[in-house]
């Protein structure tokens, strides 16, 4: 049963990362874009 829940946890944890490191990416290179063009 724990067992269970660490492994939710730890599914929950990585898609959270990796929603985060996209969201990261995606604004950094929007970030770049309007910083060359201005």
């Amino acid at each position: 049963m724990s067992e269970r829940i660490v492994a939710d946890g730890l599914t929950m944890e990585i898609t959270l990362i990796f929603f985060l490191f996209v969201c990261c990416r995606y604004y950094d290179s929007t970030y770049m874009t309007y910083g060359v063009s201005m």
